[in-house]
């Protein structure tokens, strides 16, 4: 559950085939209601490539204040940029708005108590 006031911030790291050059790797993330697609991310590259284990690590940030409450099904994609290679996952997510914050309590009518007069 998020509040729009934030920011989401997404890490994730995905397999490339062997076959696949890290550097044409790009990803977004697209946000769906119902099954619509109602915002998405520019493509990213990889913010880290790990070509001993052929993996690809992306870091995505979206400030929520674009999207309405609601709920959203998040799909991370990448894709290998000229070729037929693509992989997605997905997720969910609850955007609602902030709680309204309460007004400190008043303080009480008495007359507060002297120094004196504690005794």
């Amino acid at each position: 559950m998020f509040i729009r006031q934030q920011t989401l911030y997404v890490f994730f790291q995905a397999y490339y085939p062997a076959k696949a050059n890290p550097e044409n790797l790009r990803a977004g993330l697209a946000f769906f209601r119902s099954g619509v697609r109602v915002n998405a991310t520019p493509l990213v590259t990889p913010a880290e490539v790990d070509a001993k284990n052929r993996t690809a690590s992306f870091r995505i940030s979206l400030p929520l204040e674009k999207l309405p409450t609601g709920s959203y099904t998040v799909q991370a994609v990448v894709v290998d940029a000229g070729t037929q290679f693509a992989a997605f996952g997905r997720a969910y997510l609850a955007l609602r708005t902030p709680p309204k914050t309460q007004p400190a309590p008043a303080p009480s009518g008495g007359a507060a108590a002297s120094p004196s007069s504690m005794r």
